[in-house]
């Protein structure tokens, strides 16, 4: 017998037999409901297709934070300087001469 402990914010750790036990895997549901004699049954609930679990995988390896904050820093100066060029040249059609 397997037991799993509540936190304060109602959730539980399902033990690992358990979820080996009954092929629970991350995205699956666990449905609660009252059996006819009154006591607490348990269901498991795989993702159906389409439901948008896993969909998103990742490939390969991220940035560093010093790689990301020069990324995200180009990405910035580019985005300002496209803005100036744009009011630039906006100033300079709306100039009467």
């Amino acid at each position: 017998m397997s037991a799993a402990t509540v936190t304060s914010k109602g959730q539980i750790t399902i033990p690992a037999s358990v979820r080996n036990r009954f092929g629970i895997e991350p995205g699956h549901q666990l449905v609660f409901f009252e059996r006819l004699d009154g006591k607490l049954g348990v269901r498991v609930r795989k993702p159906r297709r389409g439901s948008g679990y896993g969909m998103l995988q990742a490939y390969g390896e991220g940035l560093a934070i010093d790689e990301l904050r020069a990324v995200v820093g180009q990405a910035v100066a580019d985005g300002v300087a496209e803005r100036l060029e744009r009011a630039s040249r906006t100033a300079e059609s709306d100039d009467p001469e």
